[in-house]
């Protein structure tokens, strides 16, 4: 176990991030402008996840952050609203090019920025869009900047639990999985929770 481990903590100055990456195709994401029923919440919810991408106008393409799910863990469920009536404020995420190596990216991440970041061939594009300077994570005002005229191709996402299953060669599980797979023999690496400034 710690030869592998050595190896994969060597690997990932190799690997780049097209290879960990998720497709931005098979990504869960949530309409900035979709109304938020008890259902939609609840089903947002259930996914897991500890961050989510957001879009705007209804268009998958037309980025526009991030939302933290403990945004939503008080909002009434019968408020019927969207994230943008609420005025739900979204983090902006790192933004790489798919050839940065993972050694890198697990820099990046180290600086509590964010914990996921989106793949683009067009950096400089996005960068412009979420108002972020050259290294990706300094945001030069506090206003995210919507351009809807700026088309990107965004080529997926990856995380910083990516990464880490990455280097250790294992599933991370949070505590519902866990609660699940209670009694199995199936090894496990337990994360009990994301932190993020």
């Amino acid at each position: 176990e710690e030869a592998n481990l050595m190896i994969s903590a060597l690997e990932i100055r190799e690997k780049q991030a097209i290879e960990l990456m998720i497709p931005f195709t098979s990504t869960f994401m949530v309409d900035y402008d979709e109304k938020l029923d008890k259902s939609k919440l609840r089903h947002i919810l259930n996914k897991g996840y500890s961050r989510i991408p957001v879009y705007g106008n209804h268009n998958r393409q037309d980025i526009l952050g991030l939302v933290r799910i403990k945004q939503l863990i008080l909002l009434d469920k019968y408020t019927n609203k969207s994230l943008r009536d609420l005025g739900i404020r979204l983090k902006t995420p790192l933004v790489i090019h798919p050839s940065l190596n993972v050694f890198e990216l697990l820099k990046e991440f180290r600086k509590g920025k964010s914990h996921m970041a989106f793949v683009t061939e067009q950096v400089n594009k996005l960068q412009s869009k979420f108002g972020l300077s050259r290294t990706n994570s300094i945001a030069v005002n506090n206003a995210i900047v919507f351009n809807k005229n700026i088309e990107i191709h965004i080529m997926g996402i990856i995380t910083l639990e990516d990464v880490i299953e990455h280097i250790f060669n294992l599933e991370i599980y949070d505590e519902d999985d866990y609660e699940k797979m209670k009694g199995s023999n199936t090894g496990m690496f337990v994360v009990s929770g994301n932190k993020e400034n």
